[in-house]
């Protein structure tokens, strides 16, 4: 979908700014490295789907688990929805924090 793929753009900026060495050639290994993670990732999941289920492996790979597994994985997946930060937020907080005139450089993590 583009406008998911689209949608972190402005994020980019942010990235950038919480980098300890900022520079142009700190900045492209970290966006390479983890693309190539993030692409390792994608390719792994899609092989392990379809080496599990075969041809019979279905567009929502949820529906394939039933029973106790599919409940499992089902739970991990909204546990995991409910706990990821998605990169709006963080636009967000550091607009906001902009607004009440805090330098999110100064701040610890």
């Amino acid at each position: 979908d583009v406008v998911f793929a689209l949608g972190y753009i402005t994020a980019t900026f942010h990235s950038y700014n919480a980098m300890e060495n900022r520079n142009i050639n700190s900045f492209n290994t970290v966006a390479k490295t983890t693309m190539g993670l993030g692409a390792m990732m994608c390719f792994f999941t899609g092989l392990a789907g379809y080496l599990s289920f075969g041809d019979d492996t279905k567009s929502n790979i949820l529906e394939n688990f039933s029973g106790p597994l599919g409940g499992v994985f089902k739970t991990a997946l909204v546990i995991h929805l409910l706990l990821y930060i998605p990169g709006d937020f963080v636009i967000m907080r550091d607009s906001i924090l902009k607004l009440a005139h805090v330098d999110v450089n100064t701040m610890s993590d």
